[in-house]
């Protein structure tokens, strides 16, 4: 599944999600997204996630917003219109990240180099 998550109406992060096969069945699973509003303007926020299948059968894509007011303790002098995540988490999930991709690339690649050693001797 493709998850674009968005802030204001910008894009935040869009990232890739492996679901195991026993939660085909079900309508819903939770992901949970941590966001750090540091250097985040006062005021009222928008909060959206799209999740689309990548397969035919996947069906339309479904969408999810909230807004809310925030107001932090500690004003900044610098603000951002984006906040960064901190951390994306979820039961029985697998978040496909860059770095995940380069080490598992990496992973891959040392394997084969190990089974070719082992062949050679």
């Amino acid at each position: 599944m493709k998850i674009d998550l968005c802030f204001d109406g910008e894009s935040v992060k869009s990232f890739y999600v492996g679901i195991p096969y026993y939660y085909a069945p079900r309508k819903e699973f939770s992901i949970r997204s941590i966001l750090s509003l540091k250097h985040i303007a006062p005021g009222k926020h928008t909060a959206k996630v799209e999740i689309a299948g990548l397969w035919q059968l996947a069906g339309s894509a479904d969408s999810r917003e909230v807004t809310f007011d925030y107001y932090p303790i500690v004003k900044e002098r610098i603000t951002r219109a984006v906040p960064v995540i901190k951390k994306i988490e979820g039961r029985g999930i697998a978040v496909v990240t860059d770095e995940a991709k380069k080490l598992y690339k990496h992973m891959r690649e040392y394997r084969k180099k190990e089974l070719v050693a082992r062949r050679d001797k």
